[in-house]
Formats: structure tokens, sequence, C-alpha cells
């Protein structure tokens, strides 16, 4: 509950409040949709004791308001479902429309259709030519059947030419081949030789298919050859029998026939072994290149020599490279050589930057000088000082002249300093000038001036 103080006047009440007289004096009152002392109001929110439902957003409206569903559902505010995306009929005609979580459908088309649910056309299953090239294909709605065409057998999956063979015409040791339509060939079989309608017992020996240092064996319609003793070879051919071959040394060995069969294997150049097992020599192993040199084994007991990082030459002989030479340094700077062939850049006593590139610097930069000196730059980034006019030193240290050491003023003046360099020259008494030029005064001038003087 609010309170409304007594007030003298209505000049406390808020905008929003109304002043009414009281009896010993006037009270402020907010209006309506709004709360408060009076002195104070606030809009009143509709929406404080919200009443929507739990998937609705109150939306206030000066003193009332309104209840809308949040969006995926439906209903007055006050009660809300979530909302149905098949409603709008989203899909073809020929499809069925499918709820999914939340907002989402898909869009399946119906049997005999095919389609992506948002467009679907009739369906014929034969155009996927289901059935064998030889066969006939029939749709009946969304299944077909298939049958082979005239002339052929089969389920119409497999569609075969009808067997010319299936009664047996040729001889009972021949296999009938069926040919192209109604054609067949028949064929003896192995070990047998005819027309194949009539066939007899084949021996293939009797053609003398082998050498004639050869002995022929059959094997039904097979045969074997094989070189008598003391040949050697396939059968096909045979050769008086050499010991060396088939080579019976290791593989990187040579055979030397001798009599009576006899035979002997030596190590080719570069392995070493007794003949029957050879092994590679390592010709690296004597150390044949250079010291600063690698040597890697070749093929056949060879090797190369090859000079390591930071050397040149032909691996028999190696010396270090200089990195220096040229000079891979800018022309202010110094190349050293390091370890393993590389360098270091460093500019040079008044340059500066990174040995690529080198910069002179300005030693007039740290002030060397005196400050009443000029520094002026010098070659290799010396300088010199020169003390300002009016001053002598070395430049590191300058004093201020005295312009009346040299006496540049007349004998018979006075050189006063004065600022710097400058001075000024008066005549001595007794002369007149102007300090550079002094000359006496006559007798009578100075009786005169005497006797001035002693009366004054």
């Amino acid at each position: 509950m609010v309170s409304h103080a007594v007030q003298h006047t209505c000049s406390y009440c808020d905008k929003n409040a109304v002043c009414r007289r009281h009896y010993n004096g006037y009270v402020c009152i907010c209006k309506d949709g709004y709360y408060g002392s009076g002195e104070w109001c606030k809009v009143i929110n509709p929406c404080h004791s919200n009443v929507c439902h739990r998937d609705a957003h109150c939306v206030p409206n000066g003193e009332s308001y309104s209840c809308r569903c949040k969006d995926g559902y439906e209903g007055d505010g006050y009660g809300c479902s979530v909302a149905d995306p098949c409603r709008s009929n989203p899909c073809h005609q020929q499809a069925s429309c499918r709820k999914g979580i939340d907002w989402d459908y898909t869009c399946v088309c119906k049997r005999g259709y095919r389609g992506d649910g948002r467009f679907c056309a009739v369906y014929d299953p034969c155009q996927d030519a289901p059935c064998h090239k030889d066969a006939t294909c029939t749709s009946h709605g969304e299944s077909y059947t298939c049958a082979c065409k005239d002339g052929y057998t089969g389920n119409g999956q497999y569609c075969d030419v009808l067997d010319p063979c299936r009664s047996n015409p040729c001889d009972q040791h021949a296999s009938c081949q069926r040919g192209i339509d109604w054609d067949y060939t028949c064929v003896c079989k192995r070990g047998y030789r005819g027309d194949g309608r009539f066939c007899t017992v084949y021996n293939p020996c009797q053609d003398a298919p082998c050498h004639k240092d050869a002995t022929c064996t059959s094997h039904g319609e097979s045969y074997t050859c094989a070189c008598k003793d003391g040949y050697t070879g396939d059968g096909q051919y045979c050769d008086v029998m050499n010991p060396c071959d088939p080579h019976p040394c290791h593989k990187y060995a040579t055979c030397t026939k001798g009599a009576d069969y006899q035979y002997q294997c030596d190590c080719n150049d570069g392995y070493t072994g007794d003949g029957r097992f050879c092994v590679e020599l390592d010709p690296c192993q004597s150390s044949p290149c250079h010291d600063y040199a690698t040597c890697h084994a070749t093929y056949g007991g060879e090797y190369t020599c090859t000079c390591n990082s930071g050397y040149a030459g032909d691996g028999s002989y190696c010396e270090e490279i200089n990195p220096c030479h040229p000079n891979p340094c800018h022309h202010y700077a110094t190349c050293k050589r390091a370890y393993g062939g590389r360098h270091t850049c460093t500019c040079n006593s008044g340059y500066t930057g990174d040995g690529g590139h080198c910069e002179e610097l300005d030693p007039c930069l740290s002030s060397p000088c005196h400050h009443y000196a000029t520094c002026e730059r010098a070659y290799g980034g010396r300088y010199i000082c020169t003390c300002n006019n009016g001053y002598a030193g070395d430049g590191k240290h300058c004093e201020v002249l005295d312009p009346c050491h040299t006496n540049p003023c007349h004998r018979y003046a006075t050189c006063t300093r004065g600022y710097g360099s400058q001075y000024t020259c008066s005549c001595n008494k007794g002369y007149v000038g102007n300090g550079r030029r002094c000359k006496g005064i006559c007798i009578h001038q100075r009786v005169g001036e005497f006797m001035s003087n002693f009366f004054a």
C-alpha cells in the first residue's frame, strides 16, 4: 500500500499524478496505470503477474497485455503447443509429410512415384533396365516382370539361347560346344583325337615332339621331355652337360669349367669369399679419402670421395673454404671466419648495421666537443672540434680569448676588453685619436689643460 502525504500545494505531485484537495491541504494520487506515493509514480507492468503459457511471450500494452506463442508453437498464448510443420502442406500432392523434431519435416513420395518429395513423378520400374538384354520388361505399378524373348530361355534376369547340345549329337569322348543361335561344334576330349563325332585315344609322343637326345613321356593328351643322362636342357633342346650350367657358384662369383665335369668358383673383383659365398668388400675401410672428406661405397668395390661441409676439393684432397673470400659483407664491414665454413660480418668502427649493410655513424650527434666549439664529421666516423670565434683551445676545451693580448691598439692607447672577442681602444692622457692612432697634444694645449685642471 502507498501512503499519500498531505501537502500544502500541488507542486509536489508527479506529472503522472492528480492533485486532490484534502481537509487541511492537498494529496497527490497516481493516475490509473501507475503506482507510487503521488510525489513519484511508476508505470504498472501488466506482465508482472504473467498469466501466459510457459511457451508464450507476454506483450504489455499500457495497462493491459496480450500473450503470443513463441516461434514453433501455436495457440492463443494462454495455451501453446508445438506447431505442426506439415499443416501448410509443404510437400508434393503425391507425397506425404512426416513431422520431425521441433519444426523439421521430411517429404516422401507415395508408392508408385519417385522424387525428393517436393516434386514426385510416376515411377516406371522398367526404365532402370532391370531385366536381361534378351528379355522384355513389363511394369505393374511399382513392380515388374521379366520374360526372355523368343529363341531364348531363362528367368528374364538371365537369358540364353536355347541349347542345341541338349540331344548329345557328339561322340561320347567329345564335348558339344554351342555356337551362335542353333549352331554347335564337337571337340574331342583331352587324350583323344578326331572330328568330335568320332574320337580315338591319342598318344602325343607319336609325333616326336622332344629333342633327339631326350625321352618323351605321355600323360594323356600332354607329355614331358627329359634330356638323357649326360645331357642337360629342357628336353626340347639338349646339350652335353656343362658343370657351370646351371651356375653352381654364388651370384657374385665366376664359374670356370674344368675336366670331367669339374669346376672352380672365384669371387668377382670387389668381393671376397670361397666362391660359393661372396660378400662385397668395403673399399672405404682403408680410408682412401682425405681427412676432411667422406667415403661412399658404390657397386663392385668402387667408392667415391666427397669433401665435407665447409671444404672444397675432389675428395682425394680437401681444403677449408674461406667464407670471407670473396667478401660477403658490406664494404664498410669486416668478415671473420667461423666454424664449419660459416662467417660473421661486423661493421667497422664509425659505422653501424648488421654487417650486411653498414651506415656511417655521425660522431657529432653525441656532442663530443666543448660547448664553445663546433664539431665537424671526418672520414671513417672521426670528427674535428674547432673552438668558435673569440675562443681558443683544442676544441675539447675552449676559453674566451683576451682580445687585448695581441696589443691591437696604438702604443699610446689603452685596450679595454669587452664581451667575447670585442675590445675598445682609448688614447692615453696627453694624446688624442681613435685609439688605433694617437698623437700628442701641443704644449700650449697642455698648459691650458693644466691651468683648467689647476683652477678647477
